[in-house]
Formats: C-alpha cells, structure tokens, sequence
C-alpha cells in the first residue's frame, strides 16, 4: 500500500501539472467533436431551458460562495452547516445545431423547493465551458425523481440526460461552465477557474499515507524479526 500510495502521489503531481497547462490556454471555440483534458471552449449558442435538469442534492462546488459572503446560497431550514443544492443542467444547441449538456453551477435547494427562480438567459449567448464527465450511482442510490419540475436527478446520469436533450445515445457532450473571473453575484453560481480539475486527495496526502503504511510495514518487520528471534532462543 506505501508503493501504491508513492505511484499515485507521482501519477496526481503529473495530472495537476498537465491541469494548470490545460488551464492556462485561451478558450478556442467549441467544434462537434468530444473536447480532451480541460482546456477552454467557446460555446455559442441557446440554453434549452424547457429541458433542464437538477442533479443534487449537492454542496456548492469549492469556493464559490466565498465572494458572496458566509451565508450566500445557504439552504432554509435545517441544521446542516454546509448549504445544499443542485447542479444545473441545461441543453445547449450551438449555432451549428449541435446540441451538448451544460452544467450551469449551483443554486441553493430552497430556490427549486420554494419556487424561487434563477437566472435563464435566453437568446444566443456566448459561454466558457471546459469537459465534464457523467457518474456511476452509488449503492443503494435512489432513482430519479421525474414528478417534480424540474426533474431532480441523484447522480449525473449521462445516458437519461442524452435522452431529455435528445441526442444520440453515447453521442452527448458534457460540459462544464465556468467563470470569466468577475464575480458573479447572480445563481447558478460558477466554481472558480482556480478549483477545475482538483483532485478531493491532494499529493500532500498521499504521502501521509505512504509514510504510514511504509512506518507499518517496517514496525511489522520488526516485530516479527523479534518474535522469530525470541523463540529461537
């Protein structure tokens, strides 16, 4: 387990490396094919919003309420110290007719439950939009909830959301969209650009535990050695 820690600790380093390089280029505009890593796309286009989605309950991703203040976005009710809410996922046809998948930020649970609206542009728009990935469900994930307006998803459920934006099967393009920089003080709020891509375990981690598991093999070793020794004696 320590090697395998040390290997993912290399394999993380080389990812946040290539991550930031990703980052770092100027947006080029989205074209009809499957966008690699994480560069920057230019979509432009219309949002379907008849079409859209929730996926959640979620927790805002990381630092984005922290330029709207301490309480922006926290849900009503409840003791929960970290707000909860859903991912916004809305069909986008680009000028070229194609349609993706767009995951247009987060907005606090009581804004769909107690039917406060957010913003939906409407008309062609022009967004920024870096490559997404869909989920596998959890065990034991409860199924989709399709009675309520609009449908709220448990999982990013990447097959179900290319039948609603009715696009072929294994055809649909999911895409993330993320700031410009400015602050943006309306929902669904954006993660910063700074926080696309990061990995839930850090190197820094991984090392820890590298440093545990080789400090636990060798204390192994050393009682065993000490035993082995003892009953030869």
């Amino acid at each position: 387990l320590g090697c395998w820690q040390t290997q993912r600790y290399f394999e993380k380093v080389v990812a946040i490396e290539q991550r930031e390089k990703d980052l770092a280029i100027a947006p080029e505009p989205l074209d009809d094919t499957q966008p690699q890593g994480l560069r920057r796309r230019l979509a432009e286009g219309e949002f379907l919003h008849n079409r859209e989605i929730l996926v959640g309950p979620r927790g805002p991703p990381p630092g984005a309420l922290a330029s709207s203040g301490p309480s922006a976005g926290r849900s009503g009710g409840g003791m929960s110290v970290s707000p909860q809410g859903y991912f916004v996922i809305t069909p986008f046809r680009t000028v070229s007719g194609q349609i993706v998948m767009i995951n247009r930020g987060w907005i606090p649970r009581h804004f769909p439950d107690g039917g406060v609206s957010w913003e939906k542009t409407s008309g062609t728009v022009g967004v920024t939009v870096v490559p997404s990935k869909g989920e596998e469900p959890r065990f034991m994930t409860p199924e989709h909830n399709f009675d309520k307006s609009p449908p709220r998803f448990f999982w990013m459920d990447k097959k179900t959301l290319e039948e609603i934006a009715e696009v072929p099967q294994g055809q649909g393009i999911l895409l993330k969209q993320v700031g410009d920089g400015q602050e943006k003080s309306t929902f669904p709020i954006l993660p910063p650009l700074e926080t696309i891509g990061e990995f839930k375990t850090t190197p820094a981690v991984h090392v820890g535990y590298a440093f545990t598991w080789f400090g636990l093999s060798g204390a192994g070793l050393y009682m065993t050695r000490k035993l082995i020794t003892r009953g030869r004696g």
